[in-house]
């Protein structure tokens, strides 16, 4: 069996024993770094896990990789591309911040809501969508 046919039945396993219904892949466009030829297998093993699996695949990552994903129309038509907004300072930011401190308790809560830190912390990401 082809090596890439046998990792993909080995993750297919894995995930079929796991009760998920949906899988999601952060910084898909290092996918992009590929070969035409690995980039188009890639898309595939997608199509063909959500397929057997039955769940949904979310794919997270830059511009760049809608170039990929529209290179095979049976792939771009299952990933509707959907850009997310860049976070504004102000008080919708604040309750992101908060909620990782409920979901993340700390010993020595960091008070991220707070304006000065929100401020800092909006400012080095540059609004960007963790």
């Amino acid at each position: 069996m082809h090596l890439r046919r046998k990792k993909l039945a080995l993750v297919l396993g894995a995930l079929s024993k796991i009760d998920i219904s949906i899988l999601a892949i952060d910084e898909v466009n290092f996918a992009e770094v590929g070969t035409a030829s690995k980039q188009k297998g890639f898309l595939n093993a997608l199509r063909y896990l959500a397929n057997e699996l039955r769940i949904s695949i979310v794919c997270l990552g830059t511009d760049e990789m809608m170039r990929v994903i529209r290179s095979i129309p049976a792939v771009e038509n299952r990933f509707a591309p959907m850009v997310l907004p860049r976070w504004q300072p102000g008080h919708e930011f604040r309750k992101l911040l908060a909620s990782f401190e409920t979901i993340i308790p700390l010993k020595y809560p960091s008070d991220l809501q707070s304006s000065a830190l929100a401020t800092k912390l909006q400012s080095r990401s540059e609004g960007n969508n963790w």
